[in-house]
């Protein structure tokens, strides 16, 4: 894996210059203001994996794609910017890692680290929970346990909705995300 990171800081500066490029801050969107703070929020991101759970370079590539997304797509307004992203990032990862293109575009891209929050004593490890089935058989487990002991919350977790919940989780569990 170690390997992986030359690649991976080249391809996270290219994206990083051409988000700026393609996307300078107009009067109607303003916060499109990308600096360092950006790329090391990437970064910081990255640094949450942990070998048990990131075991492959497609692994490690998928999380990359993962962060680049909840940093740079996240704070976008409008669908065809965030088209304009997903296809700098789709062509970073057909140039960059040609081989691995199939299970890193994969969608959908859910990570949290909240897998084992209902046992105590185990860490709580940032992984890919796969698709919107295990993301939602997990939050389904993790909401049984919170109404077991609060007042009882009837949530449904659809699709859009989960992915939702995982961006904001995303921002909050991230030192100063917002």
């Amino acid at each position: 894996l170690q390997s992986l990171v030359p690649s991976l800081t080249n391809a996270t500066m290219e994206l990083y210059e051409q988000v700026i490029q393609k996307l300078p801050p107009t009067p109607s969107k303003f916060h499109y203001i990308f600096n360092l703070r950006d790329l090391s929020r990437v970064y910081e991101g990255l640094c949450q994996t942990t070998v048990d759970c990131f075991k492959t370079p497609e692994s490690l590539v998928r999380v990359w794609r993962n962060e680049c997304l909840r940093v740079f797509h996240d704070r976008l307004v409008s669908e065809t910017d965030k088209k304009v992203v997903h296809g700098m990032i789709e062509g970073l990862v057909k140039k960059t890692w040609p081989a691995m293109e199939a299970p890193v575009l994969a969608d959908p891209i859910l990570f949290a680290d909240f897998r084992n929050t209902l046992v105590e004593g185990k860490p709580c490890l940032y992984e890919d929970l796969g698709d919107f089935t295990a993301g939602k058989a997990l939050l389904d487990e993790i909401l049984a346990s919170y109404n077991e002991t609060n007042m009882a919350m009837n949530m449904v977790f659809f699709e859009d909705a989960i992915d939702h919940l995982l961006r904001v989780y995303h921002i909050l569990r991230m030192d100063r995300g917002h």
